[in-house]
């Protein structure tokens, strides 16, 4: 074979595993900063979708979708109505647990609804609500489940709704600040 070839064989060859390192390193940056903006909902996501490179997709997928959307922080003025009616919801948790956890479910997703994310279907609100608030929306998906379910739940079921939603409530709300 001609020395010429060889060295041109060599070159592409040389050429191609580089590119390849840097489309490798690439997909694992992409990776890498999809991790640490969706934190937890991120391990979630790798699971439900089968796989790292599926679960990247779908959630930098929905984070083009949210930022499209006309999310918006709460006024001063819509707090101070939200803050004080979360309060006689959670009070009324020690008298008809169940029905505080009901309404809790109904005050948070109205609130995200006046937020601007999705108020006619929980998945789609709580899959939107997850680029903005990675880390608490397990705690809303939970809360909700426990919220709809039909069968009798007891009160620890019900304690744990509640400190779900609080801690919901207080990330969305942002009680004594301005909300993301």
């Amino acid at each position: 074979m001609d020395s010429t070839l060889l060295v041109a064989l060599f070159v592409a060859a040389a050429v191609a595993v580089v590119a390849f390192g840097a489309l490798a390193l690439a997909g694992r940056q992409r990776e890498a900063r999809v991790r640490r903006m969706f934190g937890p909902e991120y391990d979630r996501m790798v699971e439900a979708a089968g796989g790292r490179r599926r679960a990247t997709s779908e959630l930098r997928s929905r984070a083009k979708h949210v930022s499209t959307l006309d999310i918006k922080p709460l006024t001063e003025d819509e707090r101070a109505r939200l803050i004080p009616e979360w309060q006689v919801i959670e009070t009324g948790f020690i008298s008809d647990p169940r029905a505080a956890v009901g309404e809790a479910d109904h005050l948070l997703g109205k609130v995200l609804g006046e937020r601007g994310y999705a108020s006619d279907d929980f998945e789609r609100q709580a899959s939107e609500m997850s680029v903005h608030h990675p880390v608490v929306v397990q705690d809303y998906r939970n809360a909700h489940s426990i919220a709809l379910s039909e069968e009798e739940r007891n009160t620890e079921d019900l304690r744990q709704a509640m400190l779900g939603y609080r801690a919901v409530f207080r990330e969305v709300v942002g009680e004594g600040r301005a909300a993301q």
